[in-house]
């Protein structure tokens, strides 16, 4: 595949789902009208996606580790670069 054709093939991705997200999201809220209109008590939670940073943070750590246990510095710096960045961004 050449890299237009992978760009076609990743755009036509991106749009099937946000479709199919779209569903998803009218389908809930029609799931929670009902809910709401039986008097059916709701908690909803919302995720701020912030464990999932944290997480992505302590496995770059570990790769991390396994980068400067086997000397491979160029990779290593890479890596700590990416966790730099997280840790900024979310002020971590």
């Amino acid at each position: 595949m050449t890299d237009n054709e992978i760009d076609k093939l990743a755009d036509a991705i991106v749009l099937r789902m946000m479709a199919k997200q779209e569903e998803y999201d009218k389908q809930f809220i029609e799931d929670v009208k009902v809910l709401v209109k039986d008097g059916t008590e709701i908690n909803i939670e919302l995720d701020s996606g912030i464990e999932k940073i944290i997480d992505k943070v302590a496995d770059l750590e570990d790769l991390l580790a396994t980068a400067i246990d086997d000397q491979n510095f160029l990779e290593a710096k890479k890596i700590a670069d990416k966790i730099e960045e997280l840790k900024n961004k979310y002020n971590l």
